[in-house]
């Protein structure tokens, strides 16, 4: 029994130390990730110019699918179903294409660097080719370096509000989505070498990308304005005060999302590869597991909520349980994203845009119906958001179930907290 236990430890002593090593970085980086936001918050004047900084943010967010055109997903398909590495330079084109036109449009209009559309179209820009270059580095088994580059445009968040608590200057909205696009353009030139041999890429193969990436597009674009949409959604019917305290309380809940994260870029290349029988198995265990420990942060966030600074310390008493709601969304969220993967592995794009669109129109239909009968609140736009985020992530199970696999303990889990969610609803809302 000591030389098996030997044996085998020796066997993963490498893989331990490697996921060790990853697990530590990831903490440490993006702790940024949760961190910046809040520090944000915390250093602005009011609540309703920290909705704005938020609300810029989640366009941003809400554009990444167009901008990305599906590449990340598209590299993976190409790459490890395809083996068509050559065509990595057209990828990394179309990023330098478009931070050249952002870059362009800037200097001919400058008075755009404050509009809120605008400065999301810098922000997807941003966020949708760190995604990618993160899904390369993925690709290439460099777990540590993609996680920086997935959360790049949280230490340029950091530093920015690192420069304006010692106060060498102070918030400005259009000064941070000048500074995300000059980062985004010396980023690009920094590698103009990877371009090198786009000529070589046919237009067929051209086309090939984009075909596949379009439908990712159309997909990711309805995940998103579904999953993503929260803070756009209460700023239309709503203030932009509400969007700061909604965002505020997101951002705490996060810190699942950052362990979610962690770990998705561990099993990037499995999701690709692996029996849906382990991975059903995996995904129940995973949900239920976040879900519990964010339920766990909330009893303690409950009980030190009076000891923590910050710019909504005040209205702590009114608005705590909106953190658990976001409880639900986050558990919610997390699984329609789990599943996009499978989804694209197995090439039933349309058949999620099918079952999405519908979605969407529902949950705005919803929304526009309470609103013209005044029964609107930021607890229940979450709430009804929450539900067809749901909603989705079933809809995503079907088509499995349809087509390859039925998902039966990952549909059990949402399914409980669904349960807990709609009791919760019944009881306190």
């Amino acid at each position: 029994m000591k030389n098996k236990l030997k044996t085998l430890y020796t066997q993963y002593d490498s893989q331990l130390k490697k996921g060790g090593l990853l697990f530590l970085a990831f903490v440490i980086v993006k702790s940024l990730v949760f961190f910046a936001p809040l520090a944000i918050s915390y250093l602005l004047s009011n609540v309703e110019e920290y909705g704005r900084f938020e609300y810029s943010l989640n366009l941003g967010q809400t554009f990444i699918s167009i901008f990305s055109m599906g590449l990340g997903s598209s590299l993976a398909y190409f790459t490890l179903k395809k083996n068509a590495h050559h065509l990595a330079p057209a990828f990394h084109l179309h990023f330098f294409i478009i931070s050249i036109l952002l870059l362009l449009v800037t200097v001919c209009f400058p008075g755009l660097r404050g509009n809120l559309v605008f400065g999301g179209f810098i922000l997807g820009a941003s966020l949708s080719q760190q995604i990618f270059n993160s899904s390369v580095l993925k690709l290439a088994d460099k777990n540590i370096q993609s996680v920086v580059a997935d959360s790049m445009l949280y230490f340029l968040m950091a530093a920015y509000a690192a420069v304006i608590y010692f106060k060498f200057i102070r918030f400005d909205l259009a000064d941070w989505h000048t500074i995300v696009l000059i980062h985004l353009v010396l980023s690009n030139l920094a590698g103009i070498r990877k371009i090198a041999g786009f000529r070589n890429v046919s237009l067929q193969e051209f086309k090939s990308i984009y075909s596949y990436g379009l439908l990712t597009v159309v997909g990711g674009f309805c995940l998103f304005a579904l999953s993503n949409n929260t803070r756009l959604l209460i700023e239309h019917y709503t203030s932009f005060s509400e969007v700061g305290i909604y965002s505020y309380y997101f951002r705490i809940g996060t810190w699942v999302i950052v362990l979610y994260r962690v770990i998705g870029i561990m099993m990037f290349k499995k999701y690709f590869v692996s029996e849906h029988r382990k991975i059903d198995t995996f995904f129940s265990a995973l949900i239920g597991g976040l879900f519990f420990m964010n339920l766990f942060g909330y009893l303690v966030l409950w009980k030190v909520q009076e000891y923590y600074p910050g710019l909504l310390k005040p209205t702590y008493s009114q608005h705590i349980r909106i953190y658990l709601l976001v409880l639900f969304q986050i558990s919610f969220w997390i699984g329609i994203a789990l599943f996009e993967s499978i989804i694209n592995r197995e090439l039933f794009i349309k058949q999620m845009i099918v079952i999405m669109v519908p979605c969407l129109l529902l949950l705005v239909g919803t929304l526009q119906l309470m609103d013209k009968y005044d029964t609107l609140t930021l607890k229940s736009i979450i709430a009804v958001n929450s539900a067809f985020i749901l909603a989705g992530n079933l809809g995503q199970i079907f088509i499995l179930k349809r087509k390859v696999y039925f998902y039966k303990k990952t549909l059990a889990t949402q399914l409980l907290i669904a349960f807990f969610f709609a009791v919760y609803l019944l009881l306190f809302q």
